[in-house]
């Protein structure tokens, strides 16, 4: 048995964001621009979006090999006292 906000029977533990409704004046129409987004363009978009990712994880990671490698070689103790605990 859900617990239910009086008046709105909708549940208690829904956020309140997808409890309000929408008055037919605030309801934007869609122009004929506007695409319906399928599956097949939802997958694409998803790929894209995961090469992306991927491709900035490697740059940034690569960067900031870098950098530590740039950092340690103008520290020579603070690199000594590393390799140490390696």
């Amino acid at each position: 048995p859900s617990t239910t906000v009086s008046g709105s029977g909708s549940s208690f533990f829904t956020p309140s964001l997808c409890r309000t409704r929408r008055h037919a004046s605030t309801i934007a129409n869609p122009t004929p621009s506007q695409q319906v987004l399928d599956w097949n363009s939802f997958f694409s978009l998803r790929t894209s979006r995961r090469r992306y990712s991927l491709a900035s994880s490697i740059v940034s990671s690569f960067a900031t090999t870098g950098a530590m490698f740039v950092f340690l070689s103008t520290q020579p103790e603070l690199a000594d006292q590393l390799t140490k605990l390696i």
